[in-house]
Parts: C-alpha cells; sequence; structure tokens
C-alpha cells in the first residue's frame, strides 16, 4: 500500500501545471481573470508536463 502511495504522487500533476490548465479552461470567459490571464507560458508548461506521457 506504500508503494502505491508513493507511485500515485510520483504521477501526480504539479500544482503550477494545474494552475494553467485552470486559466486555459476559463480564457476567453466571463469568469477569466483579468489580472492573471492565460498567456502563451502557460501554454508551453502545459505541453510540456504532457509531451513525455
Amino acid at each position: 500500500k506504500a508503494n502505491m502511495v508513493k507511485r500515485a504522487k510520483a504521477k501526480e500533476v504539479p500544482q503550477d501545471v494545474r494552475d494553467a490548465a485552470k486559466r486555459q479552461y476559463k480564457a476567453g470567459t466571463p469568469r477569466e481573470d483579468p489580472n492573471n490571464p492565460y498567456t502563451t507560458a502557460d501554454k508551453k508548461k502545459i505541453i510540456n508536463q504532457y509531451k513525455d506521457n
């Protein structure tokens, strides 16, 4: 069981990538935060996270 928890933690998506994905989902909607918009840096961060998987 301890090994399962360890593997799950290793596969977990980092918080900064999760935050970038949230900005991506909100982009172009009224709920988008004008002070923290979705950027191309966010796009590259998400692509690089999932590129090797």
